[in-house]
């Protein structure tokens, strides 16, 4: 059986192009959301992760940010219905939209050039820009508000080794009703400094 998309869409399933890590290198995912603030569970995607089958949907379920931005997506879309029930319609066509252009960017993400682009970062700004785009009408705005940084950081050590894969941080914020919530993920290679070794725990 095919699993439910954000908001219990299942015509659509997640899918995500492979990402060739460069062998012998190490990488922190590291996500965190304020959970206190926003309506979503933790760590707990819209989705039956026992059911992941597609690259998108093991993307999401293995990635605590991306897990997250998808339940929250999923409450907001369903606050959504309940503030336009006769729009239900318009907007399921347009959720069924979206996660088709999802997938169809997000699984071209490693087919482009710029090779430190990931399809995680891919997916994350795609899910913030849909849950600004939800939460817009909420009757308890008192604003919106959105922010987005993130600093990428070179491999100079041994290029030939990094593969071509920089250091990232990113951090996104935005508003929900009343609430501000957020998410930060960071991608390092252990090694990239002359003062670390290679094992992420010291001898």
């Amino acid at each position: 059986m095919g699993s439910y998309g954000a908001g219990g869409i299942r015509p659509f399933k997640h899918g995500v192009a492979k990402m060739g890590f460069a062998p012998r290198l190490a990488f922190i995912l590291m996500g965190f959301s304020l959970a206190s603030t926003c309506p979503h569970s933790v760590y707990a995607a819209s989705f039956d992760c026992s059911e992941a089958k597609t690259h998108i949907e093991i993307a999401i379920c293995g990635d605590a940010a991306l897990s997250e931005l998808d339940s929250l997506l999923a409450a907001e879309l369903k606050a959504a219905f309940v503030r336009h029930r006769d729009q239900r319609q318009d907007l399921l066509s347009k959720q069924r939209a979206w996660l088709h252009a999802r997938d169809q960017k997000c699984s071209a993400v490693d087919s482009t050039p710029d090779v430190s682009t990931r399809v995680e970062d891919c997916l994350r700004l795609l899910y913030a820009d849909r849950i600004a785009v939800l939460t817009r009408d909420r009757p308890d705005n008192v604003g919106s508000f959105e922010g987005r940084w993130s600093e990428t950081y070179p491999c100079n050590l041994d290029k030939e080794e990094c593969g071509g894969r920089s250091d990232m941080f990113s951090l996104d914020l935005w508003s929900s009703g009343a609430r501000l919530c957020g998410s930060h993920i960071a991608t390092a290679h252990l090694g990239n400094r002359v003062d670390e070794n290679d094992s992420m725990f010291p001898s």
